[in-house]
Parts: structure tokens; C-alpha cells; sequence
């Protein structure tokens, strides 16, 4: 019973959580970031500060994505940008420093 119960707990910590390494503030409606953490998939892909998520949903719904989703997946949403739109496709890693697939990344 014991072994089931840590195995459990090991799921369920923040450290299998999925990670793009963005900051955001709600605004609108819209997750607009605030902060890109240096070498984390969302800088390597190329967001910046200002950029406004048009996922289509909530910003919390949309947080609560990335967390769902599984290191190594790749999220896909639109983007705003300052020179326009387009659609990113961002390689979930498991956390800060954590490795990611650097070579999925793509923009539509």
C-alpha cells in the first residue's frame, strides 16, 4: 500500500507539471506575458513580453493546459505579436532547465 501511495504522490507534484517558462498578466479577456525565462522553450521559440496568447479560451483554462499537458508534447495556439499574427508550436519541457525537443518548434 505504501509503495502505491508514494507512486502517487510523485504524479501528482508540480515537478510533471508541463512548462513553457512565461509570466503573464490577464488583460482583456487574454493572457498578455509579462516575463520569458531565459532558455525555456517559449524564449527559444521566440515570445516576448507584450505577446497576447489568442487561445480561445481562458487565461486560466489556458495556464491550466501548459500544466496538463505532458513534457515533451507540443502545445499549439495563436499568437499576437507586434509584427502580426501566426500560430505556435511550442515543445512542453518538465520544468526550468529541463531539456526540450529545440527541433519541434515551428510557426505556422
Amino acid at each position: 500500500m505504501k509503495k502505491i501511495l508514494v507512486l502517487l504522490m510523485l504524479v501528482s507534484t508540480p515537478a510533471f507539471a508541463g512548462y513553457l517558462g512565461i509570466d503573464y498578466t490577464e488583460k482583456n479577456g487574454k493572457v498578455v506575458l509579462t516575463k520569458i525565462d531565459r532558455k525555456s522553450p517559449a524564449e527559444f521559440y521566440g515570445l516576448k513580453v507584450g505577446d497576447t496568447i489568442l487561445s480561445g479560451m481562458t487565461p486560466d483554462a489556458f495556464i491550466a493546459s501548459i500544466k496538463k499537458a505532458k513534457p515533451g508534447s507540443i502545445l499549439s495556439f495563436r499568437v499576437k505579436t507586434k509584427t502580426g499574427e501566426e500560430t505556435a508550436h511550442i515543445p512542453v519541457s518538465a520544468g526550468p532547465g529541463a531539456p526540450f525537443a529545440k527541433d519541434l518548434i515551428q510557426a505556422d
